[in-house]
């Protein structure tokens, strides 16, 4: 079998999408197994005090496996969050029926693995995991909507994309995250998308804490993906 963001990332993404409102966020469509897709990420980030700080990240996303069970095959997927002094791996199992069809896939998680720096990786708990995605990568969103169309260039070529957009909020404790979510989606990108905008607001106990806005745009795809966390299944 081939097997290949704070809680930060540390527990704290086949059809082109036309005509009404959806629902996608991270994975719009499942690629096949072994593919890695990576995204530069260009971050932004405003807090309350008006100070602003600006970030590159590399994420990578990988199919790592195909697991059979009795329910259908489970598709082990690896997201890898690295800036340049840190790195954080989450790898996570969900059934392959689980993606697709507008559903939510990371609301599916049966089983969870973190990986901070240079620490062992350790089990999570799927809930902890789902959230992780939502809150400090890209949330699901239940109604992106749009038929505009685009052609974008990036490091691996020309997209003729789908301009989609939605809103989606988040809660973790006593902390609202609001995302509005620019998508440019196309079949041609592995993971069902080449480019997007995600703008954040997050909201403690009725304050602004800080806004934020990251551009995703692909950057390399390639078809050898091994797991990080080999022994982690």
């Amino acid at each position: 079998m081939r097997s290949i963001c704070r809680v930060g990332f540390a527990l704290v993404a086949w059809a082109v999408l036309t005509g009404p409102a959806c629902a996608q966020g991270l994975i719009h469509q499942l690629p096949a197994d072994g593919t890695t897709v990576r995204y530069q990420v260009a971050v932004t980030q405003k807090a309350a005090d008006g100070q602003t700080t600006n970030e590159a990240i590399d994420v990578r996303i990988s199919s790592v496996g195909v697991a059979k069970s009795d329910a259908g095959d489970v598709r082990w997927i690896e997201i890898s969050l690295r800036r340049p002094e840190r790195s954080q791996i989450l790898k996570v199992a969900i059934p392959e029926k689980r993606f697709g069809d507008a559903q939510n896939p990371f609301a599916h998680i049966r089983r969870a693995w973190l990986k901070r720096d240079d620490a062992e990786a350790e089990r999570v708990d799927p809930e902890r995991a789902r959230r992780a995605v939502a809150v400090f990568l890209v949330p699901h969103f239940e109604g992106l909507a749009g038929d505009a169309t685009e052609t974008i260039e990036t490091k691996q070529g020309k997209f003729d994309c789908t301009v989609r957009e939605g809103k989606a909020v988040v809660t973790l404790d006593n902390e609202s995250v609001e995302s509005t979510g620019k998508f440019w989606v196309t079949p041609k990108a592995p993971l069902g998308w080449a480019q997007l905008e995600l703008r954040r607001r997050t909201v403690r106990n009725g304050e602004l804490v800080r806004e934020s806005t990251s551009r995703f745009t692909i950057a390399e795809v390639a078809a050898d993906a091994q797991s990080a966390l080999p022994a982690q299944q």
